[in-house]
């Protein structure tokens, strides 16, 4: 079973409060009340875990108490953690459901600044740990304190060992693009907004055309999914639910069990279809990128991919 070392440089510790009706400019008292470790790379290893292809540690910074708390959500889990202490707490990220219209509303504290020393160590850690690792998973953004060129430190270290580099990020990382990341997923608004491209397709091609991808793969929420080699792009459809819970989580479910299927040798279009429906699975629970497989398999009956 191949490894992966999945960088988390911003988790949270995630509150997820449900209102029977949630209603702007007024007191709102949640029905319900539920606690887990988050952000995108804790999310990414749990959904690739939870998957069971493939093993994954996820390296992150953690501070204060909600680290603590963190920390030990993980353990709980059996999640493998390789945390960085740092002086600064690590944030808190509120989300808001509201059953009577089915929607939630993310609220995002502000993240604390990394040290240079504890950037420094985290440097030292990812690269004994990269080592030691069949793959390289890099997820979300990066708190202050850590510098521009981190990701694309990351990629060269793995890539130069000859290893496989996922990238799901958007911010300044043309860098780590041109360094050997091998596959780059993304929603469709990041791409755009990195390109500047209004049309899907020509964002993959751009993307290609500029960096040493193998692949761009890119969602949309619940409209169609894209993935795009240099030889062809793939539109995906993606499978309807009525039973949506939570969409949390989602993107980086679809991204962990991309990664992991890419990794047992899955062809990429397909990997990516089985992600998309693991997402969409995930999108059933109430726990951020928890979901049933078995869930996920019967989904893919209901994806078709058309070549473009």
């Amino acid at each position: 079973m191949k490894k992966v070392l999945v960088c988390g440089m911003n988790p949270a510790w995630q509150k997820t409060m449900e209102f029977s009706r949630l209603v702007p400019y007024e007191v709102n008292r949640a029905e319900t009340l539920r606690t887990i470790a988050s952000g995108k790379g804790i999310n990414f290893a749990r959904a690739l875990l939870n998957w069971g292809t493939t093993s994954a540690a996820v390296l992150h910074p953690l501070g204060g108490s909600t680290g603590k708390m963190i920390t030990e959500s993980l353990a709980g889990e059996g999640i493998p953690s390789i945390a960085v202490t740092t002086e600064c707490s690590t944030r808190i990220c509120s989300t808001l459901m509201c059953k009577a219209t089915g929607t939630a509303t993310e609220i995002i504290e502000p993240s604390g600044t990394v040290l240079p020393e504890e950037y420094e160590k985290l440097m030292t850690v990812a690269s004994l740990e990269i080592a030691g690792s069949d793959a390289l998973a890099i997820c979300g953004t990066y708190p202050p304190g850590i510098p521009e060129h981190c990701y694309a430190d990351l990629v060269s270290k793995a890539a130069g060992a000859g290893k496989p580099v996922l990238l799901d990020a958007c911010k300044n990382i043309g860098n780590a693009l041109s360094c050997g990341t091998t596959l780059l997923k993304i929603n469709k608004s990041e791409l755009s907004g990195m390109t500047g491209c209004d049309s899907v397709e020509k964002g993959i091609r751009l993307c290609l055309e500029k960096y040493p991808l193998e692949y761009v793969a890119i969602t949309a929420g619940k409209e169609c999914a894209y993935i795009g080699s240099r030889k062809r792009i793939i539109r995906i459809t993606v499978p309807a639910i009525s039973n949506a819970i939570n969409p949390i989580g989602a993107g980086d479910t679809c991204s962990g069990v991309f990664f992991a299927e890419y990794l047992s040798g899955t062809e990429p279009e397909e990997a990516f279809a089985r992600g998309l429906c693991a997402a969409t699975a995930s999108c059933m629970t109430d726990t951020p990128a928890k979901f049933e497989k078995e869930t996920a398999i019967q989904l893919r009956e209901k994806v078709e991919l058309y070549p473009l």
